[in-house]
């Protein structure tokens, strides 16, 4: 028995440096191993869960975070984790179940409290309820003023409810914290073109289109973003030229055809409209961002 557990040891030291070598592929047939020898044990199913989360394969993830709690309710984290993959499904109410079991039972200080709370403002920011969402992200700011995704939610629940000045203040200190972050720069864009300021959010564009040259992954965000704006200042001939640019970056992102089916609707184009309408639908745009492209789609192609 106890070179068993030596053995286990050993093998789980080996995961660990796995995971924080960022090889967490490598990681879960390590993990099978050890669950193959202890299937009850919550931290391997913890540990093997975010490996699953982290590579993309979300149901094996949830699987392994319901083991997890089973063997230990008490496992904070792992209703955290269960909780954001439960969000991005849009399972709003398993979803709030598990982030508010997490922060009951999440440390005070503790850095995955920030973020369980980020997700649940976040959740709430989903559902239209800006002012619970500006409640959980202010907690998040008061453990971590720092914390980038709280800063960033926040600017654009203010947003929503028409508050100006504070979504100001919070824009000044996203800019404080990474003013070279592409990511961070395209947020900040899409908040100005959704408060309709759209010379702030070409700035923005344009700054993030420059740090995202430098970027190792690249997304065409900035050029979907640039492309919108100068849409709705009228240059149609700029706006094409740089939503293709996203599209031949990042081919998969539904926004950006939708945002294509705009300028061609624009220019009169209606069947380039049409198929741009078609792909950005086949690609999941209603599942994230609502269904205006099919009501677009049923005005201008529907057949008679």
């Amino acid at each position: 028995m106890a070179y068993a557990q030596t053995d286990t040891a050993v093998l789980f030291a080996k995961v660990k440096a796995l995971i924080n070598e960022d090889k967490h592929m490598q990681a879960i047939p390590l993990l099978d191993q050890l669950l193959d020898v202890d299937n009850n044990n919550y931290s391997w199913h913890y540990e093997r869960g975010k490996c699953y989360a982290i590579t993309g394969r979300a149901d094996l993830a949830v699987e392994d975070f319901t083991a997890a709690i089973k063997s230990n309710p008490s496992c904070g984290h792992c209703y955290a984790y269960r909780g954001v993959i439960y969000n991005a499904a849009h399972l709003n109410n398993e979803g709030l179940s598990d982030l508010n079991a997490a922060l009951l039972l999440l440390p005070d200080k503790d850095s995955v409290r920030v973020a369980t709370l980020t997700a649940r403002g976040w959740l709430k920011y989903s559902i239209q309820d800006y002012k619970a969402a500006i409640a959980d992200y202010l907690l998040a700011l008061e453990i971590d003023s720092n914390y980038i995704g709280a800063l960033m939610n926040i600017c654009g629940a203010y947003l929503e409810l028409g508050m100006q000045k504070e979504m100001d203040h919070y824009v000044h200190k996203v800019m404080k914290r990474d003013s070279t972050s592409s990511a961070w720069l395209s947020n900040l864009a899409f908040i100005y073109i959704k408060n309709k300021n759209y010379d702030a959010a070409l700035i923005y564009a344009d700054r993030a289109i420059a740090a995202e040259k430098n970027a190792k992954e690249k997304t065409g965000v900035p050029y979907n973003n640039r492309g919108y704006i100068k849409y709705m200042q009228g240059d149609m001939k700029g706006a094409l030229k740089d939503i293709n640019k996203a599209l031949e970056i990042w081919d998969a992102n539904s926004y950006a055809y939708r945002n294509r089916a705009l300028v061609y609707i624009a220019t009169k184009q209606i069947p380039k409209a049409c198929e741009d309408m078609e792909r950005a639908l086949e690609l999941g745009y209603t599942e994230q961002y609502g269904d205006d492209m099919q009501q677009l789609r049923d005005k201008h192609c529907s057949k008679k």
